[in-house]
């Protein structure tokens, strides 16, 4: 079972207020599917993901990556960048984070309380 697409999907369902039911005509999708996907008597397929983004407005690559189906790219850029990051002399760091602190600002968001 996908504890983390099914919580996520059960959340989404809470949050808006809908059945499976709903999810499931909204998606195009059978409600016995998302029954089952939800209980862990299914593995969620591609196409079970992009029916569920389809039916919530979402992005499919957010549902796949809950899914498993694609890997967490932002995660392990993060834990890329926090390796490379450390590997560096405390000067190094310091001009990188300024660096990274300008272009945050030229961009239109503030990295200074991060």
């Amino acid at each position: 079972m996908n504890d983390k697409l099914s919580d996520w999907i059960s959340n989404e369902l809470q949050r808006r207020g809908w059945s499976q039911r709903e999810v499931a005509r909204r998606g195009g999708i059978s409600h016995s599917t998302v029954s089952d996907v939800l209980s862990g008597q299914r593995t969620p397929t591609a196409d079970f993901c992009i029916a569920i983004a389809n039916a919530f407005g979402t992005s499919r690559a957010d549902v796949l990556t809950r899914a498993g189906i694609l890997p967490d790219v932002e995660s392990h850029n993060v834990r890329q960048l926090t390796h490379l990051f450390d590997q560096l002399s405390t000067e190094d760091q310091t001009a990188i984070l300024i660096m990274v602190r300008a272009l945050a600002r030229e961009k239109g968001t503030d990295g200074e309380n991060e």
